[in-house]
């Protein structure tokens, strides 16, 4: 699941009749970690436009234009690829599809057939929904599917940064290459570093079900019941 921060940084606890309030720190670091990205983009921008020089107005325009859309892009693109992480890595781990979420957009398996449905969750920028496989000795894989995501975002950041060693005269498709790489660091490393927040992210997920046997039981029946809710067909036949 792909974290955007910022959400419920003032969390709510009752305490008999009164309700308490509590800084919600792994939301705010969050929120902080994914403002540097954004100033990191903006910087970058800035300054590739400022290498262009001296241009004629149309070539000016173009260059805004194209800074534009690659930033749309990386954002666009690594979210996608964050999502896949999760869900190769959890095919590959024995988990069965559900459904895969960019935005608001789902794609759903209901009944053998894949539909395309609308769905919001507050605090995240996407999800992919996969059904656990049974437990076995009381153990789940869950570290390489929660960490499927932030690591999809680093190796494509990291094959990003030497594909720019290669295109440095071809400005669009380096200006691409660049974005790409700095989305794919930020978002790697705010999901990636373990934050608990009031929802946590992936490397928190990874680090406590690793540690916790007993958390990893009591997710299991909790996981299994929201994917019947999303699709009972995945737990009617194997």
């Amino acid at each position: 699941m792909f974290f955007v921060g910022g959400y419920g940084m003032l969390a709510e606890r009752k305490a008999g009749n009164e309700v308490k309030r509590k800084w919600d720190w792994g939301s705010a670091a969050m929120s902080a970690m994914m403002l540097l990205m954004g100033m990191a983009l903006g910087f970058t921008v800035i300054a590739d436009l400022n290498e262009r020089g001296e241009q004629s107005l149309g070539a000016h325009l173009f260059s805004v234009t194209w800074l534009a859309m690659a930033a749309a892009l990386a954002l666009f693109g690594q979210l996608i690829l964050h999502e896949g992480g999760h869900l190769v890595c959890g095919l590959a781990t024995g988990y069965r599809f559900v459904s895969f979420r960019v935005g608001s957009w789902m794609l759903q398996r209901e009944h053998g057939k894949l539909r395309v449905r609308k769905f919001t969750l507050a605090g995240t920028g996407g999800q992919c929904l996969l059904a656990p496989p049974p437990l076995t000795d009381g153990k789940m894989p869950c570290v390489l599917y929660n960490l499927g995501g932030p690591l999809a975002n680093l190796i494509t950041a990291l094959l990003c940064v030497l594909g720019m060693r290669f295109c440095r005269e071809n400005w669009p498709l380096w200006v691409l290459l660049q974005l790409f790489a700095i989305v794919g660091i930020g978002m790697g490393l705010t999901n990636g570093i373990p934050l608990r927040g009031s929802v946590h992210n992936d490397g928190a997920n990874a680090l406590s079900l690793g540690k916790d046997p007993a958390a990893l039981r009591s997710l299991w029946p909790s996981t299994r019941g929201t994917c019947r809710q999303r699709r009972p067909s995945a737990f009617t036949s194997k």
